[in-house]
């Protein structure tokens, strides 16, 4: 059993509070990493959305900015 001190529906502002600097850390690295290796002329949003739909692209770092 588990209990927590915070709520749990949280808002983007106390997500950060919640979150480790080195958190931040890396998903800034994996947003410039993607980026590098993203080739626009190459994007095939259908095979994306086959691979990953479009309902879970909200929990994606990589689709978020920070």
């Amino acid at each position: 059993m588990i209990s927590l001190d915070r709520p749990i529906a949280f808002g983007e502002s106390q997500k950060k509070e919640l979150l480790d600097e080195k958190e931040l850390h890396y998903q800034k690295l994996w947003i410039e990493y993607f980026d590098h290796t993203n080739i626009k002329e190459r994007k095939n949003d259908k095979l994306h959305v086959q691979h990953v739909p479009k309902r879970y692209w909200k929990y994606l770092t990589e689709k978020k900015m920070l």
